[in-house]
């Protein structure tokens, strides 16, 4: 073992491609972000602590138990098991401890902000633990360890937003098909976790990219969103709108194909028009199937930026949360003044975050 362990995760934000990437070779655009989750891990009592709030956790044959069923408890609790699973498969002998989370990811009044907190929980816990008793893995296996634990705690996701999480910068990825990793994990459980962690996950990529040729604009609209809840909504209606939405996949991948030439060859006219043909395929998506991706405020948010000169959208499940803008440099101070006028908060963020670090025997700075 070794000293006490910090571990330092960003957020997201998705900027192409949500609801498509969570089909196998589809792809998304994600960028990571300047609010983070902190886990800090020190020797002693078996202790969990977030959000003002402690309880304790002890194993049950092999998985990790916390006393409090709230949130984030299990699935922190779900990151230490998975990770404690890929570490006795090393032959490494476990101890306790005590686990503090400290995050940015929400406003004053406690509300999620929509940055993905809960995969950045689950990086930094993975990583903490791992750091901790002397395990040092590559990103990809981070990511797969991560992965399994928001997806046995959380249920089915692309993982978009854990990729984030552990490489940071701007990146293309393409996920796992889900009935694939579901198989393995049922079929194995947590004794698989070794295994399944090491090998090949068919269709999973990670490309970094470029930054935008524009800066990026976050507005948060103050309507928390649930993402499991959009997501339960789009795969119970996309069955009875198979044509619409097979035109939606390929509406997406192809403006994520320009979106990708915009951030490689630095052409923001190109990237704008990206972006709004982004906005109308989800438009479509969300008319199509009744699902509410778009609200009265996010709309607005995107129509201001396209007042000016500029682009916007909804991020990620839609539904509240967070949009996105990119308006030309000298626009941008009007477009914030704008959404505040209508009630919507710009967030002070940088995108293109650093991914996760790890620090042994101080703090992350």
């Amino acid at each position: 073992m070794t000293r006490d362990v910090a571990a330092r995760a960003p957020g997201k934000l998705v900027l192409a491609g949500e609801f498509a990437v969570l089909e196998p070779g589809h792809p998304g655009i994600v960028a990571a972000v300047s609010r983070h989750v902190t886990a800090e891990l020190s020797w002693g009592e078996a202790v969990l602590e977030a959000q003002g709030r402690t309880c304790a956790w002890a194993r049950d044959a092999g998985a990790v138990r916390a006393a409090v069923p709230d949130q984030p408890f299990p699935l922190m609790a779900q990151a230490i098991s998975v990770a404690f699973a890929f570490l006795e498969a090393q032959g490494v002998r476990i101890g306790s401890f005590t686990l503090r989370l400290v995050s940015t990811m929400h406003d004053e009044t406690g509300a999620k902000l929509g940055l993905g907190s809960s995969a950045a929980t689950a990086v930094a816990v993975s990583a903490a633990v791992l750091a901790a008793f002397g395990k040092s893995v590559d990103r990809p296996t981070l990511f797969k360890l991560s992965m399994i634990a928001h997806r046995l705690a959380l249920g089915p996701g692309s993982g978009i937003d854990v990729a984030a999480s552990v490489f940071g910068g701007q990146l293309r990825y393409t996920g796992v098909a889900q009935g694939w990793l579901q198989r393995l994990l049922s079929r194995g459980g947590l004794a698989a976790t070794g295994e399944l962690a090491t090998r090949a996950w068919p269709g999973l990529t990670f490309e970094p990219l470029p930054e935008p040729p524009l800066a990026l604009r976050v507005g948060w609209t103050g309507e928390p969103s649930s993402t499991g809840d959009q997501l339960r909504r789009l795969r119970r209606r996309r069955r009875f709108h198979p044509q619409a939405y097979g035109w939606f996949l390929a509406e997406s991948d192809a403006e994520v194909a320009t979106f990708v030439h915009a951030l490689r060859s630095a052409d923001a006219k190109t990237l704008l028009e990206a972006v709004q043909g982004l906005r109308q395929a989800l438009w479509r998506l969300s008319s199509e199937l009744a699902v509410p991706i778009e609200t009265v405020r996010l709309s607005e948010l995107a129509d201001l930026a396209e007042s000016l000169g500029g682009a916007g959208k909804s991020s990620g499940a839609g539904g509240g949360d967070c949009g996105i803008a990119f308006v030309p440099d000298e626009a941008g101070d009007q477009l914030e003044r704008l959404w505040r006028e209508r009630g919507i908060r710009p967030l002070d963020l940088q995108a293109g975050a650093d991914g996760v670090l790890v620090a042994k025997g101080q703090a992350v700075s």
